[in-house]
């Protein structure tokens, strides 16, 4: 029952079950208090799943490492590092120890990763592939690709010698550096120990050979993929419209993307985002709103960059009036993510339209109804304000009073220096 509850995601129903299972003094088995910890971190209740294992005994179940590893992962995918303690009687094993070094790669902390492996050779654990694949992963992202490089090398002295998986992380490391040189001569490697490249590894060289401009390598290299059965990902075709429009070759990124979807990648926003900005660059404002009525028609919400790009292609192109539009249609949500202001590209135009733009912009992002955000507030003000307005423009006089009286009302003064016309 609790299985078909946790399929359907029904936290309410399994916390009733368990608690009856627990009046009647039904134990719970191993498996199943995996399923319950599982469908915890499915609903993204990470700390309840903890607190529940914490709670293991009263159910009739005793704490296992099987049973930890899986609330360490619940843990993990929530960054909650500092939330994970050792539980007494629990004997941590290789996967234990593989998905703390990965929580602490991930956050950064490379040295308190290798801490976690030292201790691990003093309990007598010994390594295997997926763990040193972890471990080079970790460092590729951490920018430590030489590191990871010489790990590669005594992974397999130590008798475990790189995957696929290995490499494409390699790879992907010196892609993620500009590293044509490391990153070609690790692909020869591969190639010559008979490992065939994954999309992982095609996509990290089509996207360092567009960081060297070198991109009808990278467009053979996508026709190799398909040559050889690995159907290139939109993330492969991302690289390739990011590399072409970042050098203005926005004519060939714009049939990459025709292209894209004969292969059956969707586009996503990532894709748009990157088409956008190419365009904007090189002023193709019409081909810009193209691409802008694709997104809506096709329902993809936009992100933070999206706004951020469009609004400044906006500002470059002079358009204040399409960028106060674009602004209106944003709606700032209770998670905090705002955009950011340029203001200093408005002021630029030294226009009374631009101060009254940026006074616009600055309650846009500092203000949503019954509730004021002074550290936005205060970074505007401190970092972006570059021009100067007057406190009876018509746009400033009609711009929403309950801001206003928020931002006065919350002990938070401005100064805007006034000029006689």
């Amino acid at each position: 029952m609790i299985q078909k509850l946790a399929r359907e995601s029904q936290i309410d129903g399994i916390q009733y079950l368990l608690q009856q299972m627990k009046l009647e003094g039904i134990s719970c088995s191993e498996d199943l208090f995996v399923i319950v910890i599982d469908s915890y971190r499915q609903k993204g209740l990470v700390e309840q799943a903890l607190k529940m294992f914490y709670r293991i005994k009263e159910f009739g179940c005793e704490p296992t490492v099987k049973i930890y590893n899986r609330v360490l992962d619940a843990l993990l995918s929530e960054n909650r590092l500092s939330m994970i303690n050792p539980i007494y009687g629990c004997s941590p094993n290789i996967y234990t120890f593989s998905s703390l070094m990965k929580g602490y790669f991930k956050a950064g902390r490379v040295h308190e990763a290798f801490v976690c492996w030292n201790r691990m050779v003093r309990e007598g654990i010994e390594t295997n592939t997926v763990f040193y694949n972890t471990v080079i992963h970790g460092l590729c992202s951490n920018g430590k690709v030489n590191e990871a490089l010489s790990l590669s090398y005594q992974m397999e002295e130590n008798g475990w010698p790189p995957n696929v998986v290995s490499y494409s992380s390699l790879i992907n490391g010196f892609a993620k550096v500009s590293d044509l040189v490391g990153a070609s001569e690790t692909w020869n490697v591969m190639m010559s120990n008979g490992c065939h490249p994954n999309v992982v590894a095609y996509t990290s060289m089509v996207d360092v050979l567009c960081r060297h401009c070198m991109f009808d390598c990278a467009r053979s290299l996508i026709e190799k993929m398909v040559l050889e059965n690995c159907t290139p990902s939109t993330v492969t075709f991302n690289a390739f419209i990011k590399g072409l429009c970042s050098n203005g070759r926005v004519d060939w990124a714009m049939k990459a993307l025709d292209e894209m979807k004969h292969y059956g990648c969707v586009p996503n926003i990532i894709t748009y985002n990157e088409l956008l900005d190419g365009l904007f660059k090189v002023n193709r404002l019409k081909d810009a709103y193209v691409i802008v009525q694709e997104i809506e028609e096709k329902g993809i919400e936009w992100n933070l960059v999206t706004y951020n790009t469009i609004f400044s292609g906006f500002c470059h192109a002079g358009m204040l009036e399409d960028a106060l539009q674009l602004l209106g249609k944003m709606l700032i949500r209770d998670n905090g993510i705002v955009i950011p202001c340029t203001v200093k590209m408005l002021a630029a135009s030294d226009t009374a339209a631009a101060a009254s733009l940026d006074f616009r912009l600055f309650i846009s992002t500092c203000y949503s109804p019954g509730k004021i955000v002074l550290e936005r507030a205060s970074l505007f003000f401190t970092e972006n304000i570059s021009f100067h307005t007057r406190l009876d423009s018509p746009m400033v006089r009609s711009s929403s009073t309950d801001a206003w009286e928020l931002l006065c009302g919350s002990g938070f003064f401005i100064f805007i220096w006034c000029y006689p016309t």
